[in-house]
């Protein structure tokens, strides 16, 4: 387990050439936003922008389109109803889940990304994804590829352990049993910690929220 510090930012997080563009940063799909809940695609995609994303294209409901681009008027906008095949190869990281809802076409827009989805990507799952995943119990292609970023009731949907139960050690056993891996905020943790816990064959890293 890695506790996240400023050294690890500072050689993770280096300055930007100035001859570049933002293809060079990585290049982001996220795909959410229904008619209802665009505030929480417009949200994940403002915090990725925000944190240094590249090429950033989201995928959601075109009710969605002009409140998005003006919050954030760098994001690409495409129709999450559309045949999304080509952006998702396209891009470097496959985000899905952001105010997706239950829907049986929420579902049925989540099937085809994880059928879309290569082993040379990463997938974060995350939001109404969580529910839909676990719910219809769906099969991951490339586990070792794939962090879910579950709230509270988010993750005990999922892994099956009560709120009160979410310790460190129950957390890290269930991301070991599913090999991927699981970043999730523990509100009842006496110190305030988000905690990512990796399969067994990723590190586990710690981040201490101030």
């Amino acid at each position: 387990m890695i506790e996240l510090n400023d050294d690890i930012l500072r050689r993770v997080i280096k300055k930007r050439r100035a001859h570049s563009h933002k293809s060079d940063y990585g290049k982001l799909l996220l795909v959410g936003g229904n008619e209802q809940f665009g505030g929480a695609i417009i949200l994940a995609a403002s915090a990725a922008v925000y944190a240094g994303s590249g090429l950033t294209t989201v995928a959601c409901d075109l009710h969605n389109r002009s409140a998005l681009h003006a919050r954030l008027p760098e994001a690409m906008v495409i129709d999450a109803h559309s045949d999304l095949k080509a952006a998702v190869l396209a891009a470097d990281v496959v985000v899905i889940g952001c105010g997706l809802g239950l829907s049986e076409e929420s579902l049925e827009i989540f099937k085809e990304i994880l059928k879309q989805i290569t082993e040379n990507q990463f997938l974060v799952i995350d939001g109404s994804a969580i529910s839909l995943f676990a719910r219809y119990g769906l099969e991951l292609p490339f586990p070792e590829r794939t962090v879910f970023t579950p709230h509270e009731m988010e993750l005990q949907r999922l892994s099956g352990l009560e709120i009160g139960g979410q310790n460190e050690a129950a957390v890290q056993a269930f991301a070991n049993q599913i090999g991927l891996s699981v970043d999730c905020w523990h509100a009842s943790s006496s110190n305030g910690r988000n905690g990512r816990y990796a399969g067994r064959s990723h590190r586990c890293i710690y981040r201490t929220i101030f």
